[in-house]
């Protein structure tokens, strides 16, 4: 039988902590009235728990178009020789209108 087939078998693992991190674990911890082990599995176990959420998931569809607006202006520009290339015109334009969402006219 090994060590992992017993119920009361627990893993250990040594980590290294940057300078200051086990001090603030140890507050962390008296501060919720528990161990610093315990403070690192709960703050693990925090971490497993919550999920990852992509910058698409924040998005809302007129974020999306807004933001969707924004690129394809600063490609326009870029691939017009950079906005410090681009004609005054155009800068001053982008200058004014880049929170709106507008196009410029043609």
């Amino acid at each position: 039988m090994s060590d992992k087939d017993n119920q009361n078998f627990v893993e250990r693992f040594t980590i290294r902590m940057p300078d200051g991190m086990r001090d603030a674990v140890a507050e962390r911890a008296k501060a919720n009235g528990r161990s610093m082990n315990s403070e690192i599995i709960q703050i693990l176990q925090d971490a497993l728990d919550t999920p990852l959420l992509s910058v698409a998931d924040n998005l809302t569809e007129e974020k999306a178009l807004n933001l969707t607006k924004h690129l394809e202006l600063m490609m326009k520009i870029l691939t017009d020789g950079g906005f410090d290339g681009a004609p005054r015109e155009r800068q001053d334009w982008y200058s004014k209108n880049k929170d709106t969402g507008r196009k410029k006219p043609k």
